[in-house]
C-alpha cells in the first residue's frame, strides 16, 4: 500500500516498519531540537553544516512531542526547499554581480547552502533507513541556512550604521562651527549666510575644513556598498524560501485558507520604506557638491571685472554658495537618519520573515506527519508540480503564482509541467510571463530579463531598452563602490579573523591557516569581479 506521499508502507520481505524505520533515522541522523522530538524521543544534537560553518542549530521552532514524523515528507519539502536555495543564483537579473560578490565576501553562506536533493528522487519510494537519513538532514540543513542568513544581515547592518553615524557626527561638527559663526556675527548684529563657506575666517583652516567635508563623503561611499551586498543576498534567499514555503503548503492544502501577515511585520515593512526616502534625500544632495562647484569657479572668473560689478556678484555667489553648503548638510543628516531607521527595520524583517519560514515548515512537516489521515492523494502530484515551478520561475513569478489561487490551482492539477506549460497557463489566467535563455534552459521571469548592464531579454536576445543609459551609469556607479569598498572589507576582514584567532587561542585550537594575511593578498581576493558581464 503506497501512502498519499509515496511511502511505502506495504509489509512483507524487504521492507521496513515505519516505527523500525524512525528508530534506525533517530540513531543514524539527526534533526533540529524541535523538529526532532518525535512520539517524546528526546531531540538528538542537529548535524554540522558542510564546511563547518555553524551547528545548525534550530531557531524559533516550538516543540512537538506528539507529531508522528514521516521523514519521506521531509524528503520532499528537503528536497523543494534545497532547490529553492539552489535556484536562487539564476533568478537574479540587474544585481547579479552584486549577488556573487556577497556570496564571495560571506564564504559561510556557501557553507550552510542546503544540498537541493533532487526533487523528482526524493518523491519516490523510501523504503531504507539511509535514504529516510538524507530526508532528516536535508530538512536540518534548511534550517541551518536560515541561520546562517543572520550573519551577513548583521554584518551589513554594522557597515550601513558605522557609514551613517560618520555622517551624522561630521555634520553636526560642521554645523556647530558654521553655527558659532553666526553667534559671533550676531552679536555685531550682521549675519551674513555667505560666512558659512568661511566660518573660521582664515584661508587654511577654511581650506582644512573643505577637505575634511570631502574625506567624509568619499568614506561614506566605501561604506555604502557593503551593506548592498550582503542585504540584496539575504532579501533574495528569504523571499524565495517564503514564496517556495507558501506553495508547498498551497498543495498541502488543496481547499486553502487565509493567510494574514502580523501586524508588527507590517509596522516593520513600513518603516523599511523610509530607505525610499533616504535615497531620495541622497538624489538631491547629489545635486548640491556640482552647484557649489559652479558658483565657486563663476566667482573666481568674476574676479577680474570692475571693483563694484566684483563685489557685487561675489557677495552673490557667496550668499548662494552659503545656502547650498546648509541644504547639502541638513540633507545628508536627514538622509543618514532615514537610512539608520530603514535599515535597522530590513534587518528586523529578515529575522522575522526568517521566523516565519521555519513556522510554515514546521506546520508543514507537521501536516505530513499526521497519519497522512487529513492529506488527499493529490499532494505527490502537486509537491511535484512545485518542484517544476521551482526551477523554471524567478521568485517574483513564484509569488505571482501563490497570490492568484485560480493559476495556482491550474498548475498544480496539470498533468505535466514544463516552461512552455507554465508561460501558457500565466498567459491564459493574465499573469505576466516572460521567458529567459541561460545556459541553454527556458527560465520564466515576471517580467522581461534585466542583464547587469540595463538591456533587456527581447526575442531570443539581449535588447536595449529605454532605461538602458540610466541603468549602465547607475552600474558604473556600483562598479565604482564595489572597488572603493576594498579598503573597509579588509579592515573589517581582519578584525574578524583576528577575533576567531583570539577565541581559538583560548579554546587551544591552532589556526589552520598556513601563511599571515597581507594587505595586497586580501585586498586582491576583494577586488575579484564579475568581468565576464558583458555590455
Amino acid at each position: 500500500m503506497m501512502g498519499a506521499l509515496g511511502v511505502n508502507t506495504r509489509g512483507g520481505a524487504g521492507a521496513v516498519s515505519n516505527d523500525a524505520m524512525r528508530m534506525q533515522v533517530l540513531s543514524a541522523a539527526s534533526l533540529p531540537g524541535d523538529l526532532a522530538t518525535v512520539g517524546g524521543t528526546a531531540p538528538v544534537p542537529a548535524p554540522r553544516t558542510r564546511g563547518g560553518a555553524g551547528t545548525g542549530q534550530s531557531n524559533g521552532l516550538a516543540p512537538a512531542r506528539d507529531m508522528r514524523m514521516d521523514f519521506a515528507a521531509c524528503a520532499v519539502f528537503g528536497a523543494v526547499l534545497g532547490g529553492i536555495a539552489a535556484t536562487t543564483t539564476t533568478s537574479q537579473h540587474f544585481y547579479a554581480p552584486e549577488f556573487a560578490r556577497a556570496l564571495r565576501r560571506e564564504p559561510a553562506l556557501g557553507d550552510a547552502m542546503p544540498a537541493g536533493t533532487p526533487s523528482r528522487h526524493a518523491l519516490g519510494a523510501f523504503t531504507t533507513a539511509v535514504e529516510m537519513s538524507a530526508a532528516a538532514n536535508a530538512v536540518a540543513e534548511i534550517d541551518a541556512f536560515l541561520s546562517a542568513l543572520q550573519g551577513p544581515a548583521d554584518a551589513g547592518w554594522r557597515f550601513r550604521l558605522g557609514r551613517d553615524m560618520l555622517s551624522l557626527v561630521g555634520n553636526a561638527a560642521i554645523l556647530t562651527m558654521i553655527g558659532q559663526r553666526f553667534l559671533r556675527d550676531a552679536a555685531g548684529e550682521c549675519v551674513d549666510v555667505g560666512t558659512a563657506n568661511t566660518p573660521f575666517g582664515t584661508p587654511w583652516a577654511d581650506w582644512l575644513l573643505l577637505s575634511l567635508e570631502g574625506v567624509k563623503g568619499g568614506i561614506t561611499q566605501m561604506l555604502g556598498y557593503p551593506t548592498l551586498i550582503r542585504h540584496h543576498a539575504v532579501d533574495e534567499y528569504i523571499k524565495r524560501l517564503d514564496a517556495g514555503t507558501r506553495l508547498l503548503e498551497a498543495a498541502m492544502r488543496p481547499q486553502g485558507d487565509v493567510r494574514a501577515g502580523g501586524s508588527g511585520r507590517a509596522w516593520l515593512a513600513a518603516c523599511e520604506r523610509l530607505r525610499e526616502v533616504a535615497t531620495g534625500f541622497t538624489l538631491a544632495n547629489t545635486c548640491v557638491p556640482p552647484a557649489r562647484l559652479v558658483l565657486w569657479i563663476s566667482q573666481w572668473t568674476d574676479a577680474g571685472g570692475a571693483a563694484g560689478h566684483e563685489s557685487h556678484h561675489s557677495a552673490a555667489f557667496e550668499f548662494h554658495r552659503g545656502w547650498l553648503r546648509l541644504a547639502g548638510l541638513s540633507l545628508d543628516s536627514l538622509r543618514a537618519i532615514t537610512s539608520l531607521a530603514g535599515t535597522a527595520a530590513r534587518t528586523a524583517l529578515f529575522k522575522c520573515d526568517a521566523q516565519a519560514v521555519r513556522r510554515r515548515l514546521m506546520e508543514l512537516v507537521r501536516m505530513a506527519g499526521d497519519d497522512n489521515a487529513n492529506v488527499p492523494a493529490s499532494v505527490p502530484l502537486r509537491l511535484a508540480q512545485v518542484a517544476a515551478l521551482v526551477e523554471c520561475c524567478d521568485t517574483a513569478l513564484l509569488s505571482a503564482i501563490d497570490r492568484h489561487e485560480v493559476l495556482r490551482e491550474a498548475l498544480f492539477g496539470a498533468a505535466k509541467l514544463s516552461a512552455e506549460d507554465i508561460m501558457a497557463q500565466c498567459k491564459a489566467h493574465g499573469v505576466q510571463c516572460a521567458p529567459k535563455r541561460t545556459d541553454g534552459r527556458l527560465r520564466l521571469c515576471c517580467q522581461a530579463a534585466e542583464s547587469a548592464w540595463g538591456k533587456r531579454w527581447r526575442n531570443g536576445a539581449w535588447r536595449w531598452a529605454g532605461a538602458t543609459g540610466v541603468r549602465i551609469a547607475y552600474r558604473l556607479l556600483l562598479s565604482y563602490q564595489h572597488f572603493s569598498s576594498a579598503l573597509p572589507e579588509w579592515v573589517a576582514h581582519r578584525f574578524h579573523e583576528r577575533s576567531r584567532a583570539a577565541v581559538r587561542e583560548a579554546a587551544g585550537v591552532r589556526s589552520p591557516r598556513s601563511g599571515p594575511v597581507t594587505p595586497a593578498t586580501s585586498a586582491a581576493y576583494l577586488l575579484r569581479a564579475d568581468t565576464a558581464t558583458k555590455l
